[in-house]
């Protein structure tokens, strides 16, 4: 079980015949930094379901900014990520973008939040307050990187992961990180070609017929 939290955020729990479970020990993970579920649950509200049962759902604005990261996480490789931006908009219109703009400089993911800010804009026409950093070139260029444009790309569509990984380091907070992130992901990815060559040339020779 540790082996497979260290590689993710959460667990997928499945019984035949019953629906999965996500047992999340972090809230997300995988854009360069980590969102601690803590951080979350000290703000958790009181929430009543619909069969009268008493429990805890996430802050509004931690709920907005989760769900904003979520969608970057996934590269907003489905139309419902954010529209899930959209249906809490309409459910909580007064939500406090002051805190959810602190909220997410303080948790590093501020860029990921603009991203999304700017892809609800573009695919839904929805407008939400910002300090207009959301038309940053480094956000313009993450939003350039998860269009069909890009998809349609012969360089793209061929490196699709040195794609995602541009992605992660033009969010980062930091941007020595996001450029170690880069430049580590092409260091082993030149690795892993050196390693496929040498090993169709040892293929190779183990081929060649030995002379007696």
């Amino acid at each position: 079980m540790e082996a497979v939290c260290s590689d993710h955020h959460h667990v997928v729990l499945k019984r035949l015949n019953s629906p999965p479970v996500e047992l999340h020990h972090q809230a997300s993970s995988g854009i360069g930094v980590s969102l601690e579920s803590p951080v979350f649950m000290e703000r958790a509200v009181a929430y009543t379901t619909l069969s009268g049962a008493e429990t805890l759902v996430l802050a509004p604005e931690d709920e907005f900014i989760y769900l904003a990261v979520h969608a970057v996480r996934h590269h907003f490789d489905r139309l419902s990520l954010i529209y899930d931006l959209v249906l809490f908009l309409r459910r909580s219109p007064s939500v406090d973008w002051r805190l959810i703009e602190a909220r997410s400089e303080e948790w590093g993911v501020s860029r990921a939040l603009w991203l999304s800010l700017r892809m609800l804009e573009l695919r839904f026409g929805v407008q939400c307050p910002d300090p207009g950093r959301r038309g940053s070139l480094r956000v313009r260029l993450a939003s350039w990187l998860v269009s069909s444009s890009a998809e349609r790309s012969r360089f793209f569509s061929r490196y699709t992961g040195l794609r995602w990984t541009t992605l992660r380091a033009l969010l980062h907070q930091r941007w020595f990180l996001g450029l170690f992130f880069w430049f580590r992901y092409l260091w082993e990815l030149g690795l892993r070609r050196l390693q496929g060559i040498k090993g169709s040339q040892v293929q190779k020779d183990g081929q060649r017929p030995v002379s007696l």
